[in-house]
């Protein structure tokens, strides 16, 4: 059978769909069906942007307190999948930038927010934030006097 198409040297573009689609149909259909399937799958997972509000909070020494902060929320713009950002704005997740000052002496301090130090869940990513700094005073903890002397 092959052999009575093949007997020209040339095959027109015709005779060559007609043999490429009279063998391995099967094959050629389920391929042709997990291709659709695949591109389907990869064009439904779209990545979002979204902007959230997050709370400051601070690592500090013992002893020691934060005064005078210039901006207790920072606004973070997130993107990642849909499914990694609806924790975030849901509230299942906590929306809340550490700062580690621990290594701070007392004193007024000026310090970069950093986009890599957001928390986020697996997939999302933090690509801006609003402020880039904060200014604080971190100064010794001073307990009132509770008695009155005798």
């Amino acid at each position: 059978m092959w052999e009575v198409e093949m007997k020209s040297s040339r095959l027109s573009p015709l005779n060559f769909i007609r043999i490429f689609f009279k063998f391995n149909k099967v094959y050629k259909i389920t391929s042709l069906l997990i291709a659709i399937l695949l591109w389907l799958i990869i064009s439904s997972r779209r990545e979002f942007e979204v902007s959230k509000n997050f709370d400051i909070e601070f690592r500090l020494k013992d002893q020691v307190v934060v005064q005078n902060l210039s901006s207790s929320i920072v606004k973070v713009s997130l993107f990642g999948p849909r499914a990694s950002l609806k924790k975030v704005i849901d509230g299942s997740w906590p929306n809340v930038f550490i700062v580690d000052v621990t290594h701070l002496n007392p004193g007024h301090h000026r310090i970069r927010l950093e986009r890599n130090r957001v928390e986020l869940p697996l997939g999302a990513r933090a690509i801006s934030l609003n402020p880039n700094f904060i200014e604080f005073d971190l100064s010794l903890f001073q307990e009132a006097s509770s008695g009155a002397s005798q």
